[in-house]
């Protein structure tokens, strides 16, 4: 057995993942628990925030037998904080390294995200995503090194956009061809009552279809469809993708078909436009599509939607439930949390400020933040019924980099985590 018994990274967060709002403190600490003492040249974290995003194009030139073909690589990034805190070094003036105790040794480390980072977000050619690194740098000896996850939720709130409670429809038609002749049309006409929902709503949607063409139509559906578009220096590239739908069944040639406040569930999602973040934008949409049968294109009227991190007021006020409590007391015990709860923090500690982005600087003794985790933004919003955090449906990653190897430790299969408003039916 060697010496290194444990090396983990703990965020102080009850969530079964961390999660935390732009702005707010991250916090934790780092074990190193050893069999016997370790020489070393130091122990430090480094806490990054970035996003990137990467494709490949294949080009072909030249003619016969001079054809060929050569891979194109488009690359972006935008960096949003890199900070190093060294947790564990030699004694100043001292040219000796130093030597860490066998047993259990904790290290805090708190940082203020800066406000107006984007939320995290894993997408096909690119994402935004956030660790903390750890690693000891051991004389003469490869290093260890360990690496966790965090998610960012950026706040998105519905109430301060006008247009969320706006209502939405569409109309689309189109004429059938058969040989020689025009059938038709084929017309839909869609709508949903707002454009602003947040993961875990219901969106209801409404259509009315007509047939008339000589064709039955093979189904009719709502999908929920987001496109996320990547911009690297020279080139951009969307990508679509059905995240949910409800779908009925046929409709015979010359009828219709009537949907009434038909229930189509958000999941959990990052919020639109990816708000602090220039290389990649989100846009949700819900398309009402009609398929009609044989050789022809399907039918699509498409109707923009915002997905939110805070509810519209008239959607969430005055409603209660019987095991939860508000926002508002949720804050409140919190705060009560916070003003007994404190942890020695061995080592030096710098100033007593925290700018946004900077880090946390200790003076003997660190303030622990408790669940629930929430922006101040919730504050003004008395009724408001704290939400869960549900994983993102189909972005589970291998959250490895050009920087790790097969030796760095921590859960690095990783998927993002977002607010998720189960009390809002």
């Amino acid at each position: 057995m060697g010496k290194l018994k444990a090396f983990q990274i703990l965020f102080y967060n009850t969530q079964p993942v961390p999660v935390y709002y732009a702005g707010q403190v991250l916090s934790g600490q780092v074990i190193v628990e050893l069999n016997e003492p370790m020489s070393m040249r130091g122990l430090r974290l480094i806490l990054n925030g970035a996003a990137k995003v990467h494709w490949i194009e294949h080009r072909s030139s030249g003619s016969g037998k001079h054809k060929h073909t050569h891979i194109v690589h488009y690359n972006n990034d935008e960096l949003y904080f890199n900070h190093e805190i060294i947790l564990f070094t030699k004694e100043p003036g001292s040219s000796d390294n130093p030597m860490m105790p066998a047993g259990r040794n904790a290290f805090d480390f708190a940082i203020r995200l800066p406000p107006q980072i984007p939320s995290t977000f894993e997408g096909l050619h690119g994402g935004v995503r956030y660790y903390a690194k750890a690693c000891i740098n051991r004389p003469w000896k490869f290093d260890h090194t360990v690496k966790e996850m965090f998610t960012v939720v950026s706040v998105l709130d519905l109430n301060v956009l006008p247009q969320a409670e706006s209502h939405v429809s569409g109309r689309n038609e189109k004429y059938v061809c058969c040989w020689c002749c025009k059938q038709g049309p084929l017309a839909c006409e869609a709508s949903i009552p707002r454009m602003g929902y947040v993961p875990g709503e219901n969106i209801l949607v409404s259509a009315e279809i007509e047939n008339n063409t000589n064709r039955k139509c093979n189904d009719s559906k709502a999908k929920l469809t987001v496109i996320t578009t990547f911009s690297a220096r020279s080139k951009t590239r969307s990508v679509s993708k059905v995240i949910g739908f409800i779908s009925k069944g046929e409709i015979k040639r010359r009828e219709g078909e009537t949907w009434t406040n038909e229930p189509l569930r958000v999941p959990p999602l990052p919020p639109s436009k990816l708000v602090g973040c220039n290389i990649i934008d989100i846009d949700y949409f819900v398309d009402v599509e009609v398929s009609p049968a044989g050789p022809a294109l399907d039918l699509d009227v498409r109707l923009p939607i915002i997905i939110g991190s805070i509810p519209l007021r008239s959607v969430f006020q005055g409603w209660q439930a019987q095991d939860q409590i508000p926002f508002s007391n949720a804050l409140q015990s919190q705060e009560n949390h916070r003003s007994g709860a404190t942890m020695r923090c061995p080592g030096k500690g710098p100033s007593e400020s925290c700018p946004a982005g900077g880090v946390v600087q200790w003076r003997g003794t660190c303030l622990i933040p408790s669940a629930p985790v929430v922006p101040p933004a919730y504050d003004i919003y008395p009724d408001l019924l704290p939400p869960s955090y549900m994983e993102c449906m189909d972005s589970n990653v291998d959250a490895r980099d050009s920087n790790d190897d097969a030796y760095t430790m921590g859960d690095l299969k990783y998927t993002p985590c977002y607010p998720y408003y189960n009390n809002l039916q």
